[in-house]
C-alpha cells in the first residue's frame, strides 16, 4: 500500500477549486480535455483542461483560480472556564510530522510530542480529508464552549495566508466532519496514551500524559 502523505492533499485541493472529482493520481481525462487549447469549450462542468489561460471565469471548471500548496492541517479543543491544561492542538505539517501539544491560556506548554503516521493511517486520514468540502464548511457550528461545554475545531492552511477553520461544540461535530473528527480523536488518544495500535508510529520515547 502506498503512502499518500500530506502532499497528496494537493490533488484534493485542486479538485475542490476547479470542480473536478478528487483524484490522487491517474484517472481518465474528461471528453473535452483541451490541453492544447487556450479556451475551454465548457461541454462538461467537471472538465479538467489543465490550462492556466482558461477563460471560463463563472463556471465550476474555471482553471483560473490559483491553487496553493497545503502547508498543514490540524485539529484542537479548548475549554474557556478552565485553568491549566485547557487547550489541545494537533497538527500535521508538510513534512508529514504530526505533533500534539497541550497548553494553558497564557501560552505555557505542558506537553509537545511528535511522530509520524503509519502507512495505513496516513492513507485513511488523507482520504477522509479529501472527502470533506472544505470550502463549504461554516466557520462555526452550534455554540462551541457555551456554558463551559468546550469547543473543537479543524483547520487547513493553504500557502502562507489562506486558512480554513471550522469550530463546533465539543463532542458534536457536524455531519460533514464526523469521520475526520473521529480520526483526529483516535490520533490524539494514541499520542497521549502512548498505546500505538494503528494510526501513529511509536516515537523513541513516550510517557503517557496524565495531566
Amino acid at each position: 500500500m502506498r503512502t499518500l502523505g500530506l502532499a497528496a492533499l494537493l490533488a484534493g485541493v485542486v479538485a475542490l477549486l476547479t470542480g473536478c472529482p478528487p483524484q490522487l493520481g491517474g484517472g481518465t481525462p474528461s471528453p473535452d480535455d483541451d490541453d492544447a487549447a487556450a479556451v475551454d469549450d465548457d461541454d462538461f462542468a467537471t472538465d479538467d483542461d489543465d490550462f492556466a489561460t482558461d477563460d471560463d471565469d463563472l463556471t465550476p471548471d474555471d482553471d483560473d483560480t490559483p491553487t496553493e500548496p497545503v502547508e498543514g492541517v490540524g485539529y484542537g479543543w479548548y475549554f474557556g472556564e478552565c485553568a491549566g491544561a485547557c487547550l489541545l492542538d494537533l497538527w500535521l505539517d508538510a513534512d508529514d510530522v504530526v505533533t500534539v501539544g497541550i497548553s494553558d491560556w497564557d501560552g505555557e506548554w505542558y506537553l509537545e510530542r511528535s511522530s509520524s503516521f503509519t502507512t495505513e493511517g496516513i492513507d485513511q486520514f488523507v482520504t477522509a480529508l479529501i472527502g470533506v468540502d472544505w470550502f463549504g464548511l461554516q466557520e462555526v457550528y452550534g455554540c462551541p464552549d457555551c456554558d463551559d461545554g468546550g469547543g473543537e475545531y479543524v483547520w487547513m492552511m493553504l500557502g502562507d495566508t489562506f486558512d480554513i477553520r471550522a469550530d463546533y461544540e465539543f463532542g458534536n461535530p457536524p455531519d460533514e466532519l464526523v469521520e475526520v473528527d473521529w480520526i483526529y480523536d483516535q490520533v490524539v488518544a494514541e499520542l497521549l496514551s502512548c498505546e500505538f495500535d494503528f494510526w501513529i508510529i511509536p516515537p523513541a520515547e513516550c510517557e503517557p500524559w496524565g495531566g
